[in-house]
């Protein structure tokens, strides 16, 4: 064989074992980023999902470090995390569990979404999805692009005008409110099911402390356990305590709140039962019907009070709302309504 033959053959050989090297890392670096990326299913209750839709899920989910299975693989299937999609009254709930059923995270589509395109929809799921697995929160933020404007979370979900529902704040969440301008309270998530609260005056008189334990029973509903101490100060004897529980029917931006709980004070002869009855409609995405009620059967005079009124809500980094409505009380067969107005400020940063 010629000698320039022989060094073309090996020239040939050569190149296809590079080729192929080169074949073996590029299907070894395919692998390796594949193997990096968190695989979900999507278990689709609600009967959105297209084939179109998961097209644009997946290419929205990509950049984000997360891949979209059409399939579960049951022999790995701890590689996996299961997204649910389901109807909670009017809205929509897209939640995510591991293979242990360890519910990762909740969030609520308001139901106008069904009027939205399938791009926007697609943005909107990706959004949610991300934010649920708690991964890169600055890829979570590139997601919320054109049409997610249209996704509606309430993010006053936990109080009406003053009354708490079985609802938490999450963890790291900061919301200031004011009853009149002359009540003033801090709340803040301690987790997503603890929070605490502070309240107190413009004269620091009295101050109050009020704990809140939330707990998700699945299936629209939420149930709280809390308490309300209410401290004198100036030198001033008085004390008032509390303890209540709630149970919440609903979803976040439509829901009931049934409450009860048991009130000492100072000169009360004894313990006082104390019934709540509380709504929260939403009319719109930025308006809700509020109402808090409140019953005291025990006493010798029956008392009766509440707030009911709208909820306007303006959504910018942080979120604020006003609620304007009409206060009441009613003991001794007479009844005193008067203007209600309340400020709350969601402060946009966990911290």
């Amino acid at each position: 064989m010629p000698e320039n033959n022989i060094c073309l053959n090996k020239k040939i050989i050569e190149m296809k074992n590079s080729i192929s090297l080169l074949l073996l890392v590029f299907t070894c670096s395919i692998s390796l980023a594949q193997s990096n990326l968190q695989k979900i299913v999507v278990n689709d209750s609600i009967g959105i999902m297209t084939i179109d839709l998961a097209d644009m899920l997946e290419g929205y989910l990509l950049p984000a470090g997360v891949q979209y299975e059409d399939y579960l693989d049951y022999s790995s299937r701890c590689e996996y995390y299961i997204v649910n999609l389901k109807r909670r009254g009017n809205d929509f709930e897209v939640s995510a569990v591991d293979c242990e059923r360890k519910v990762l995270g909740t969030k609520t589509l308001f139901s106008e979404i069904k009027m939205a395109n399938p791009e926007a929809l697609a943005k909107a799921l990706a959004t949610e999805i991300v934010a649920i697995l708690k991964l890169d929160s600055n890829i979570a933020n590139k997601l919320k692009g054109d049409g997610t404007e249209k996704v509606v979370i309430n993010h006053h979900v936990s109080r009406h005008f003053f009354a708490p529902t079985a609802y938490n704040l999450e963890k790291g969440e900061l919301y200031y409110s004011t009853l009149y301008g002359l009540v003033h309270e801090v709340q803040y998530g301690v987790s997503d099911n603890v929070s605490i609260g502070m309240g107190t005056t413009i004269g620091l008189i009295p101050v109050y402390v009020t704990p809140k334990f939330s707990f998700d029973l699945g299936e629209g509903l939420q149930l709280a356990f809390g308490d309300l101490l209410i401290l004198g100060t100036w030198g001033t004897d008085f004390y008032a305590n509390l303890g209540f529980g709630a149970l919440t029917i609903g979803s976040k931006t439509n829901n009931v709140t049934l409450g009860g709980g048991v009130l000492t004070a100072t000169g009360l002869s004894g313990a006082q039962g104390v019934m709540n009855l509380s709504t929260m409609q939403s009319f719109s995405r930025y308006v809700y019907l509020i109402s808090e009620n409140y019953l005291a059967p025990n006493s010798n005079d029956p008392l009766f009070g509440g707030f009911t009124g709208l909820r306007f809500v303006r959504k910018d980094k942080d979120v604020g709302s006003f609620q304007f409505g009409m206060a009441y009380l009613a003991f001794d067969s007479n009844f005193f309504p008067f203007p209600a107005v309340s400020y709350t400020h969601k402060f946009g940063k966990k911290l």
